[in-house]
């Protein structure tokens, strides 16, 4: 906003690729820097996904560093946050999905499991 001291700067990063050979998947990496009047920081993420069963099953893994300083305080925010996602086609219009985030900072961790089920119609 017009009263910041200082203006937001954030830049980023992604590399995908599709189809990697042999494994059947596709990976990508990606890199987010911020720099704000609060805070400078680093969000770097690795994703795998894959097709299993000719799409009946697909399924994503993932990784997260999060790495802030803030600017006022001599605080840090360290995460690792991993991520597990499962979703089964039962038929043309019905999915069901399944999903794990761990979040680990330093000696505290907490995580989160959903579910979701998709009827389009």
């Amino acid at each position: 906003s017009e009263d910041d001291a200082k203006p937001s700067n954030n830049y980023g990063i992604s590399v995908t690729h599709s189809r990697i050979p042999y494994l059947n998947l596709s990976a990508n990496i990606n890199y987010l820097g911020l720099n704000t009047m609060y805070l400078n920081g680093d969000i770097i993420g690795l994703r795998l996904s894959k097709d299993l069963f000719d799409g009946a099953l697909y399924g994503t893994l993932s990784y997260r560093n999060i790495n802030y300083k803030f600017i006022n305080t001599e605080s840090k925010l360290i995460q690792d946050i991993f991520s597990a996602d499962l979703s089964l086609r039962l038929n043309k219009s019905l999915t069901l999905s399944l999903s794990f985030e761990g979040t680990y900072e330093g000696k505290t961790s907490y995580s989160n499991i959903y579910t979701n089920f998709s009827w389009r119609f």
